[in-house]
This record gives structure tokens, sequence and C-alpha cells, in this order.
């Protein structure tokens, strides 16, 4: 009979460009650790590798070459892949483990080699953002694995000018103007995942996803063998909020601007009005109490909307303020390695409560929750976990709570 365990079993291949040295399995007692991580915030994904050198292999034949590639391929137990080209942007010697010669720990910082193609450019854009988008992302290669880009349709139309920046570095910067005509309050967000994938996207279209994977927390009665094998068993769970630092400056906006008549106009948006529109996002109930947007707490000005064009940019503008309450809510879970679940994905979760009367099912922790941040780690006794911060921007408060009508 064959050891479930066995299914434990991951393929890992690191290779190099130009050929320096290839990992082709997991070695234990070389391979210290190694950590994956992309993010909605952080636009590229980045990778570590902990590798332990008893001689000076690391330390001295290959020393430090910055800038080449390492070429990794990932398989987990149920044949998902992550395949993603990284170079190398720093080498570390954090331990060194001998009297007699310099070799120990070595520590390999890999950024994603998309950031390796962007470049410095100046020039300027006359179109719809999202085209502008399409048009910056076409010098890229991608893998041919997956779909180049997932973007968003905006009616952002503008001349927009790219003053000696990088590629990213524009599109976080003109992100913030970005709007769709379908989902009119959502902010958008831009980023790379683990599998190549660009997106430029409204958090609405992220939220109305379909979750990837149902993970179980606590109800499910497995014994221990399983609990190793499923990779849809929840761990391990923390939850956090942003808090009132946070949330409380969106409470209440003071928007200022000037119309195509000169004259100085000023707007008042509360959370309220972003929340309670046809574009909701998974809405059920925002727990801040509606009295407490009473009170103007952040001001904050836009410049001239003397147009249709310049209205939009408003628009896209006005929505980017209020994007951290959108996530006000979040939960961090580790599971068995799962390499489909990468940022941009949504899960579902079901968490079990002990109130019969919502069917023993927890509506403020379960439900479709947005990967807002993924770590796939491999540990250096080659066993593998997935770590993800999951957001959603409100929940599904009991109508027993006595604070129910007061939230937003």
């Amino acid at each position: 009979m064959n050891n479930p365990l066995e299914k434990l079993r991951f393929k890992i291949t690191i290779d190099t460009s130009p050929k320096l040295f290839q990992i082709e399995s997991f070695l234990s007692g070389i391979i210290i650790n190694i950590n994956l991580m992309d993010s909605i915030f952080d636009y590229f994904p980045n990778m570590d590798i902990l590798l332990k050198d008893g001689g000076t292999f690391f330390s001295e034949k290959h020393f430090y070459s910055e800038f080449i590639d390492f070429i990794l391929e990932l398989e987990d137990s149920n044949n998902e892949k992550i395949k993603h080209v990284f170079y190398l942007d720093q080498y570390k010697l954090p331990e060194v483990h001998s009297p007699d010669i310099i070799s120990g720990l070595n520590l390999f910082s890999l950024n994603s080699n998309f950031l390796k193609q962007d470049s410095i450019k100046s020039k300027s854009y006359r179109n719809n953002l999202s085209e502008v988008v399409k048009q910056i992302i076409s010098n890229y290669k991608f893998p041919k694995e997956y779909p180049d880009y997932k973007i968003t349709n905006t009616n952002s139309f503008n001349v927009w000018y790219q003053s000696n920046e990088y590629d990213f570095q524009f599109l976080k910067k003109v992100v913030r103007y970005a709007h769709s005509p379908i989902d009119s309050y959502s902010p958008f967000v831009s980023f790379i995942d683990l599998t190549g994938k660009f997106y430029f996207v409204t958090v609405a279209e992220l939220f109305n996803q379909n979750p990837v994977e149902n993970l179980y927390y606590g109800s499910l009665e497995v014994d221990e063998v399983s609990k190793k094998i499923r990779n849809d068993i929840i761990l391990g769970i923390n939850f956090d909020t942003l808090g009132s630092k946070v949330n409380s400056l969106n409470y209440n906006k003071l928007l200022s601007k000037i119309n195509q008549r000169g004259e100085y106009v000023i707007e008042n948006k509360k959370l309220e009005d972003i929340y309670n529109t046809r574009n909701r996002i998974g809405f059920n109930k925002l727990t801040i109490m509606k009295q407490f947007q009473n009170k103007e707490r952040d001001y904050n000005e836009f410049g001239i909307e003397d147009d249709i064009i310049q209205r939009n940019l408003y628009l896209g503008w006005r929505n980017s303020l209020f994007i951290d309450t959108l996530f006000m809510y979040r939960l961090s879970v580790r599971l068995n390695l799962n390499l489909r679940l990468v940022s941009g994905k949504m899960v579902k979760l079901n968490i079990p409560s002990r109130d019969s009367e919502r069917n023993n099912i927890s509506g403020e922790y379960s439900g479709n929750w947005l990967i807002l941040e993924s770590i796939h780690t491999i540990d250096r006794k080659g066993i593998g976990t997935t770590t993800l911060l999951l957001g959603k921007s409100s929940v599904n408060v009991s109508r027993n709570h006595l604070l129910y009508k007061d939230f937003i």
C-alpha cells in the first residue's frame, strides 16, 4: 500500500542563467529555507533562498553575480505549479560557520524578472488609461502558461506623462486616477502575481470572482495524517482589523476642486455614501457606527475639474482615497503548501460557530475573502506551507448584535 504521506512531496527546480548551478530536487541539509511572496500592494513578487554551504561553493566558487536569473519551477502535491523567473538582487552571508574559511549560510534575495525588464522612460500617451496600460505591458515577456494580463476597461481619457520613471512607478502613480464606468465607486489596484499574471483591475472585479478553493477550519473530523496531506485545512488562523487609526480618516472626507467657472467647490463624502451604492462589494455590514461620520476628519485637494475628462479622473481619485477601508477586515491563515492560492484570487472560508440560529456557521469569519498577500515556504525538513493574508470590505454580522442597526 502506498504511504499517504507521499502526497506531501513536491517538485522543485532552480536553474540559473547564465548557467552557474542547478538544484533539481529538495536537498535536505542544503536548502534551509525558501520563501516565495506576492502582494496586491507591492507590485512585484520576490523570493528568498537560504542555503547551507559546508565548503566555499557559493562564497567563493560561485561568488555573488548580480542580476543573473534564477528560474524557479515549483509543483505541489495537487500538481499546481508556479514558474517564475527571478534575478539575483542581494547576496548575504548572515552566518559564517567555520573559523578557517568564509563559508556557512548563504542568503539569496531575488526580485521578479519583470522588474529587470523594466526601464526608465520619458514619454507621453494620449489615450484611455486602460489602453495605455496595454501598450506598456506589450513590451514584456509573460509566461506562455498564463494569460498576459487582466485589465479592467476605464473611461479615464487624458494625456498621460511618464516623466523619467520606470513603468511600474508610472503605473503605481496613475492607478489612483483609473475609473470604471461599470464599477463607478471602486478603486483600482495593479500588481503581478507569482504565476506572472499582470493585473490592472477594480477591487470590485477581484471581490466578484468565484473562489478558487474552499478552506475549512475546526469543523472537520480528520485524522493527523489527513491534516498533513490536505491543503484545504486551515492549520492556524489570526484575525485583525485596520482599526480607527486608518479607517477614521475615511469616515467623512472633504474633497475640494475648482470647476470650469473657476469656482472653488467642496464636496462632502462619507464612508456610507461610498458603501451604499449598487456597486457595493460583498456588502452586509461595516462595523462602524453611523454617528461617527458626522464629524469631518480628513481634507483632500484634487485641483481643476473643468470638463468630462477631468470629471472621470476626479472620480477615480475620489475612489482611491477610500481603498484602505475596502480591506478593513483581515485574516491570516496557514495551510499545507497550496500553489493555487496567490494574490488576487478569492477563497471561501468555512468557520464554525456555536450559534445554532446561524446554522453553526460564523458569518463574521466565513464566506469569500480576497488574497491580499501569499507566502509559500519550504523549510529545512522539506515541509511546505502557505500563509495567506486575506481581506474583505464588510462582514455578515449577526442580527442579534446589539449595535446591528447602528452599523453602516
